[in-house]
């Protein structure tokens, strides 16, 4: 499965996940499990990457964000994905099994016919993390590692939003930095707060679409979307638009097709009004999706793309959010 084909069908089904855990129905397939990501320090800091990729014949260069993380290894950067999307920290099964021949420095345990990884510990930048148990999970690509190619990008892992349980989460978006703190930074306190909701680890952010008040699920794994909704507020908000961009997704036999338009439209997110410019909708699954949205009270889900040019403050305890301009933002990022 291609990243592309994995981002897609990972977004559709984080929103059905969310919509049916978060507001419709408790059922216990779709809590979150138990926190099994510690910090060895309650604060810390790291310059993430982008990798960018080919949606529908369009580069998005801001596909996913990328945390460079250092194991037990001599002289080896690895990479996690950070996806706010996935509510636990998991491993990529393949990538770890080649690592493990040459290094041996994970603790493996076979439970119930599933792998784990036990006591991983994982440095990222300032960030010091222990990861208590770790399930394996099947990735894109075949995990093979050219240990000759010490700048090769070789991707282990998912962070997920554990990363944020019980602590303030800062994304500064044009410095490409990622920091974790025990407390909200004094000089955002002095800015005004909008209200979040955080649910077996979701992160849904209070919102102002069309007019009215709305909640957006935010889930950085699907950078290259700005609004990712149903069909319907898909077609009033692309009208117009004769340059919609439609491609295939076929993963595990079955086939969605992603449709990308042009909008004028704007959202409101923590007293920033931030123009949309591209709306998108995945057919495939859209009888279930239009339902649960329409029943969880929420406009879609958005990625990184909206706030390229932003800070982001995430206070999931207090319920509260930031979105801030960062000074000289259009020196450091496109976000088109």
């Amino acid at each position: 499965m291609t990243r592309r084909k994995k981002i897609l069908l990972g977004v559709v089904v984080a929103m059905l996940a969310l919509a049916a855990s978060g507001y419709l129905f408790m059922r216990k397939s779709f809590q979150a499990p138990p926190n099994q990501l510690v910090l060895a320090i309650p604060h810390g800091q790291v310059q993430f990457v982008w990798t960018e990729d080919d949606f529908g014949g369009v580069v998005e260069p801001h596909s996913s964000i990328l945390l460079p993380v250092t194991l037990q290894t001599p002289g080896r950067t690895f990479y996690m994905q950070f996806d706010l999307g996935a509510p636990s920290s998991v491993l990529y099964h393949d990538t770890v099994m080649a690592i493990q021949a040459k290094y041996s420095v994970f603790k493996l345990v076979e439970e119930d016919q599933r792998k784990y990884a036990i006591d991983t510990q994982l440095t990222a930048g300032g960030i010091q993390i222990s990861l208590k148990r770790a399930r394996l999970t099947k990735s894109a690509g075949t995990g093979e590692i050219n240990w000759q190619d010490d700048t090769g990008v070789v991707v282990i892992g998912t962070i997920g939003s554990d990363l944020l349980d019980g602590r303030v989460l800062t994304i500064d978006y044009p410095n490409r930095s990622l920091s974790v703190a025990a407390t909200v930074p004094g000089n955002v306190l002095t800015t005004p707060s909008a209200k979040l909701d955080y649910k077996e680890r979701r992160v849904i952010l209070n919102a102002e679409f069309e007019g009215a008040p709305t909640k957006i699920m935010l889930d950085t794994g699907s950078s290259s979307f700005a609004l990712l909704t149903d069909e319907s507020t898909w077609s009033r908000l692309s009208a117009g638009d004769t340059n919609a961009r439609t491609f295939g997704v076929n993963s595990w036999g079955d086939t969605l097709t992603a449709h990308v338009a042009d909008t004028a439209a704007s959202i409101g997110l923590g007293g920033s009004l931030l123009p949309l410019k591209n709306v998108t909708y995945i057919e495939g699954t859209s009888v279930l999706q239009n339902l649960l949205m329409r029943m969880s009270g929420m406009s879609g889900m958005t990625g990184n793309k909206l706030l390229l040019d932003k800070t982001l403050v995430l206070d999931p305890s207090n319920s509260r959010y930031w979105v801030l301009h960062s000074p000289n933002a259009a020196n450091k990022v496109d976000p088109s």
